[in-house]
């Protein structure tokens, strides 16, 4: 018989074998992303990325070795992926949010109802790059926030992942 073999339950069972960010990077790559943008994307290193990658080649049994079958037995495989409810920083990204306090480390951001990010996934703030340079600050001009909390009316706890000097309520 030639052709695609329809799946079978027992061929899909590796995909329950998969982490919550390997199921992200295995979306995201079949959809035909680069590992630098899955890697800005996700908030990590494109050597976290790889080794993701490497994790989900061995789980899922994948033997070929050139990139463009690779990347179709991808492709097959995350077209049985669950449609999980959490958004993820891939589906949220370019949504805007506001700032509404800071309390040292901790900065509470407010987004649409429908546009949430998920626990544990990463926000950037970008500051004034005017205000930066006028100051003569070497702070860099985006922070990333680490969202750790839904605190209700569509608010997110987040940490920040370096200092918050510049960051003020009403920032997007």
């Amino acid at each position: 018989m030639d052709g695609p073999q329809p799946r079978t339950t027992e061929s899909l069972a590796p995909l329950g074998t998969l982490s919550a960010r390997e199921r992200e990077v295995l979306s995201l790559r079949a959809a035909g992303v680069s590992l630098r943008e899955i890697a800005r994307t996700l908030c990590v290193e494109q050597r976290t990325v790889k080794f993701h990658l490497g994790n989900i080649y061995l789980k899922l049994g994948m033997e070929a070795k050139s990139q463009g079958a690779r990347q179709l037995q991808l492709s097959r495989f995350a077209s049985y992926l669950p449609k999980e409810g959490g958004n993820t920083m891939a589906s949220v990204k370019g949504t805007h949010g506001r700032v509404v306090q800071v309390l040292g480390a901790v900065v509470d951001c407010v987004f649409p109802a429908d546009r949430l990010p998920a626990i544990y996934n990463a926000v950037e703030i970008f500051r004034d790059a005017r205000e930066i340079r006028e100051g003569g600050s070497d702070l860099p001009e985006r922070l990333v926030l680490e969202v750790e909390q839904h605190i209700g009316n569509n608010w997110v706890r987040c940490v920040a992942m370096d200092t918050t000097d510049g960051i003020r309520r009403g920032m997007q």
